[in-house]
């Protein structure tokens, strides 16, 4: 009977020893909960404070982030000066809303957040947003501190009956176009003069989303994902836009097209245009500011072949002076470097007119897209 005794004691003090254990994990774990939800509110502040630095401090060194339209940066530097380029031109202003909807611990040290989010333009309330994108966040504990590895955002997928549906009469085409060291991802959709839409650096074809099916219902309009970007390859060697977007548009059997490109998109058409005049019909340049920069590391070996555009972010005279396209240049006021870009390529291109479309900065597609579309309509369709 003593045996039995002792054994049952044993099992006991067993006992609680292991609730003492389970308790102190649990509570270990609601610490290292509260410090990763903390996390995600600090990345939310550093962005609403226009601060790339304080936003990626967060990150660890050899972090990396896939944002909303593809693009793609590593490590915690190109995080930092990357988010404050956007900040200080595009998303100026722009406040950021995150909702957290679940916390899941994979292993002690490490922990999966799922979020929802979306871009607050200024006087926006936050009180109930409709999210924008859906974000996965990978983090884990660096020592004492808990660090975002991983960061991957993803746009939500507009309902049925919203603005940017596709119209039931224009039918959509896909594919991916071997290039030389990669492949080029596209879509076509709509019937009659063609349009071909180039995207902004750090984006991918999908930021033409409210132009693409508006368009669509009068013209053939034609967008892809350039190297780099989106449902494109990454570069695995130096290549060059212009050849990309020429071989693309054989490939469809188009001989002649206008070009609509915004920021990084412009610059490629523009140089495009220089190179194949006879393909170009009309040229549309949107917030145009020079030679891209802070772009991913697998794009930043474009563009080695052909012939400069700027020098010290200065359009050249010599090259500009012999595009003799119709060019409309179309600018927002609070986006200066675009503003002076306008004035000065304006003076340059014979052919040339610039719109300012007041109280919008970089991202004229989105922050003014139904004012965007008609200027496009009304020029395309001009004589």
């Amino acid at each position: 009977m003593s045996q039995i005794k002792n054994m049952l004691i044993i099992a006991a003090i067993l006992f609680v020893i292991a609730l003492t254990g389970n308790a102190q994990t649990s509570q270990k774990m609601s610490k290292d909960e509260t410090a990763v939800r903390a996390l995600v509110q600090k990345c939310i502040e550093g962005w609403n404070k226009g601060s790339g630095e304080a936003f990626a401090a967060q990150f660890a060194e050899d972090s990396d982030f896939i944002g909303g339209f593809g693009g793609y940066t590593k490590g915690r530097r190109q995080n930092a000066s990357s988010h404050q380029q956007i900040f200080d031109t595009f998303f100026k202003g722009i406040r950021l809303w995150v909702q957290i909807k679940s916390v899941r611990f994979l292993k002690p040290d490490v922990a999966l957040i799922h979020t929802v989010g979306k871009h607050l333009k200024p006087g926006e309330s936050d009180a109930s947003p409709e999210p924008e994108f859906r974000q996965t966040w990978t983090v884990s504990k660096h020592g004492k501190e808990w660090l975002i590895d991983a960061f991957q955002n993803t746009p939500i997928q507009r309902q049925s009956g919203q603005a940017s549906k596709p119209s039931s009469a224009a039918k959509l085409t896909a594919g991916t176009l071997p290039v030389s060291g990669g492949g080029l991802y596209y879509e076509v959709q709509g019937e009659g003069q063609p349009i071909i839409l180039l995207h902004a650096g750090g984006m991918d074809s999908k930021m033409w989303d409210a132009q693409f099916n508006y368009l669509s219902q009068q013209f053939r309009v034609v967008r892809y994902d350039q190297r780099g970007f989106g449902r494109s390859s990454k570069p695995e060697q130096s290549f060059y836009p212009v050849d990309d977007l020429y071989q693309l548009m054989q490939h469809l059997g188009i001989k002649r097209a206008s070009l609509v490109g915004l920021s990084m998109g412009a610059g490629v058409a523009l140089d495009f245009a220089l190179e194949y005049p006879e393909m170009v019909e009309k040229l549309v340049l949107v917030s145009m500011s020079g030679p891209p920069r802070n772009l991913p590391p697998q794009a930043q070996i474009a563009m080695t072949k052909g012939k400069p555009i700027f020098e010290n972010g200065k359009p050249i005279f010599e090259r500009l002076k012999n595009v003799s396209t119709p060019t409309l240049l179309l600018v927002g006021e609070k986006d200066s470097s675009s503003v002076e870009m306008a004035e000065n390529v304006v003076k340059l291109i014979p052919t040339a007119r610039r719109i300012v479309f007041a109280s919008v900065s970089h991202f004229l597609n989105s922050e003014q897209p139904e004012s965007l579309n008609r200027e496009f309509v009304t020029f395309l369709k001009g004589k």
